[in-house]
């Protein structure tokens, strides 16, 4: 089975290094859009594939984070001209593991490949909090606590090749779902569950990090024409408050990762 991750990453240079390392273990190969990083992500990336990892580079320009868009294509062109068996999406911020402990791409190859539906892994969110060694450079290290429980449970798509390659087949913004738009309509495909997967979502690494992603993503979501009405307001007064000049501390980074607004 030839399974191909499909990213599109921003101003990741902190954890982008342990994101492809760590997933070039499981995946044949990784199809990474980059959307305008100034951090040092571009190169990062470029040496990792002048190292030899099985690494397809692509560049998007733009000010609006065309999540959708962007990753449909590439999940197209990794089914089709890369010919995937199966596609999984990925932000530069999740790592795909095994609760269960058996190994992610043997979990992965045990899926049922179907052309009506998708499987989907939950979302673990880890927490940065004060015992945390701040001279690891490598998150999956540094920050080794979780939520208690998920606020609210998210999840991931994979998505088999074959279905992928519809051409009616796209990755729904956020990689939460996966839908099939017709001429003037449009459903939702059947959801399967993946119960040996699951994504390590590890969101807030570090104040510098959160000010940067959110300074720079909610004027990106303010400029997507899909968005809808409320989506990602939680990051509104965050933004007002970093523009004022506010560091948040490591009390309000770990409220943040757990879905506490911070007043």
């Amino acid at each position: 089975m030839k399974i191909i991750a499909v990213s599109m990453v921003r101003n990741e240079a902190d954890i982008i290094e342990a994101f492809v390392r760590y997933h070039c273990r499981i995946v044949d190969a990784m199809v990474i859009v980059d959307h305008a990083s100034i951090d040092g992500t571009s190169e990062i990336l470029a040496a990792l594939r002048s190292e030899g990892l099985p690494l397809h580079l692509t560049k998007e320009g733009g000010a609006a984070h065309d999540q959708s868009r962007v990753i449909t294509q590439a999940a197209k062109f990794a089914a089709g001209a890369l010919g995937a068996d199966l596609v999984v999406p990925l932000d530069a911020d999740e790592f795909l593991i095994s609760p269960a402990r058996s190994a992610p791409r043997e979990a992965l190859e045990r899926l049922a490949l179907t052309a009506n539906g998708y499987h989907r892994a939950p979302w673990i969110t880890y927490v940065p909090t004060a015992g945390d060694r701040a001279d690891e450079p490598n998150v999956l290290k540094r920050i080794q606590h979780r939520r208690k429980s998920e606020p609210g449970q998210f999840w991931k798509v994979i998505v088999s090749g074959r279905l992928m390659r519809r051409r009616t087949a796209v990755v729904g913004y956020g990689n939460h779902r996966l839908k099939r738009y017709g001429w003037i309509w449009h459903r939702k495909h059947r959801r399967l569950s993946a119960p040996e997967l699951a994504i390590a979502h590890f969101p807030v690494r570090s104040a510098d990090q959160l000010v940067r992603k959110v300074l720079l993503g909610w004027t990106s979501h303010l400029a997507r024409t899909d968005r809808k009405l409320r989506e990602n307001d939680h990051w509104a007064s965050m933004y007002q408050r970093f523009r004022r000049g506010h560091v948040p501390t490591l009390d309000e980074l770990s409220a943040w990762s757990c879905g506490i607004e911070c007043v």
